[in-house]
C-alpha cells in the first residue's frame, strides 16, 4: 500500500476536518490501495464535528501531537515540517484542500528524496515573488531560489538519509523564521532548504498539484486539483465548497457528487468562466459566455 497523509488543526468551527474527508473521499474512490494517515494536533483530536467523524471511519491511522504553539494555523504548519520526523517509510503529504481526481502512481519517486510541483504551476523564469515572501527572506538573509519556487500542498518524501535529514532541518530552520518574522508560512523555510543543493529532488507535472483557482485551465487532465481554502465561506465554484459546506451542514456525504467529479474529471460546481468551461470541454458554453460578455447575443 501507499501511504497519504493528511496534517488536521482545527477550530472545529471551520471547514478543515470536513475538506479533508472529502479529500480522503476522493483519495479512496481514485486510489483504492491508498493508507491514510492523518496527524493531529491533540487540541483537534478531542473535536467532535461532521468532518472528524468521516475522518476516524476513513484513516488507516491516526497520529496525535503536542503542538507547542497557540492558534490553528502555526499548530498546523508545526506539524507539517516535522512529518518527516514523525512517520516512518516514504509517504505523500496532500493538503487539505485537494480533490484526488486520478491515480497518484506518477508521484512515487524511487531514485529521489523528494518529488514537489511548481508553486502556482509558473516556471522559474516567470515566477514573480510577492512583497511577503520578499520580506520574509530578506529578514531572513536568504536568496530567491533561482531555480524555481515550489508549493508544499503536494510533496513525496523517501526515506532516505537525506530526507530524513531535510526533515530534521526543515522544522529547524522553520522555527527560526517563525521567531524572527512571525510568518508560519512554511514554504519559506521549505524552499529555502531545497535552494542549498543539498538533497535530490524531482519536479513533477503540474496535473499533481494543479491549482486550479489560479489557472483554471490546468483542471483539464489534472490528478489533484489543489482548491486552496482562501474566503472558504463566501465560494461554492469547486465540488470541495459544495461537498465540504454539505458534509458540515446536514452531516452528510454527498458520493454521487464526488463519483460524477472524478468520472467528469472536473472539480468545478459551477462553470462561470470561459477558461473553466474550456478546462472540462465545453466548448459550447465556453463560446456562449464570451459572446454573453461581449455584450453580443449566444
Amino acid at each position: 500500500m501507499k501511504r497519504y497523509v493528511y496534517v488536521l488543526s482545527t477550530t472545529g468551527e471551520d471547514h478543515q476536518a470536513e475538506m479533508a474527508a472529502i479529500s480522503m473521499h476522493t483519495l479512496k474512490m481514485t486510489n483504492p490501495d491508498a493508507e491514510i494517515v492523518v496527524v493531529f494536533d491533540k487540541q483537534t483530536e478531542r473535536l467532535a464535528s461532521p468532518g472528524m467523524t468521516e475522518i476516524c471511519e476513513l484513516a488507516d491511522r491516526r497520529v496525535a501531537v503536542e503542538a507547542k504553539y497557540d492558534g490553528q494555523v502555526v499548530r498546523s504548519r508545526y506539524i507539517k515540517v516535522n512529518l518527516r520526523s514523525i512517520l516512518e517509510d516514504s509517504f505523500v503529504y496532500l493538503d487539505t484542500d485537494t480533490l484526488i481526481l486520478n491515480k497518484l502512481d506518477g508521484i512515487w519517486q524511487a531514485d529521489t528524496d523528494m518529488a514537489v510541483c511548481r508553486d502556482f504551476n509558473i516556471s522559474p523564469r516567470k515566477y514573480v515573488y510577492n512583497d511577503t515572501l520578499k520580506s520574509v527572506y530578506e529578514l531572513m538573509g536568504w536568496r530567491f531560489p533561482p531555480a524555481g519556487y515550489y508549493n508544499g500542498g503536494v510533496v513525496f518524501y523517501n526515506e532516505t538519509s537525506n530526507a530524513l535529514e531535510f526533515g530534521r532541518k526543515l522544522a529547524g530552520l522553520w522555527e527560526s523564521q517563525l521567531l524572527k518574522t512571525g510568518k508560519p508560512n512554511d514554504q519559506f523555510a521549505f524552499n529555502c532548504l531545497l535552494d542549498t543543493n543539498d538533497y535530490a529532488f524531482k519536479v513533477l507535472s503540474d496535473k499533481y498539484n494543479a491549482q486550479i483557482v489560479m489557472s483554471p485551465l490546468l483542471a483539464r487532465g489534472a490528478c489533484v486539483a489543489h482548491i486552496y481554502s482562501d474566503h472558504f465561506d463566501d465560494r461554492d465554484d469547486t465540488v470541495l465548497h459544495v461537498a465540504a459546506k454539505t458534509l458540515k451542514k446536514e452531516k452528510y456525504v454527498n458520493k454521487d457528487i464526488l463519483r460524477g467529479m472524478i468520472d467528469r474529471s472536473n472539480p468545478w460546481h459551477r462553470l462561470d468562466t470561459v477558461k473553466k468551461c474550456l478546462s472540462v470541454g465545453k466548448y459550447g458554453k465556453a463560446l456562449t459566455l464570451a459572446v454573453s460578455r461581449m455584450g453580443g447575443h449566444a
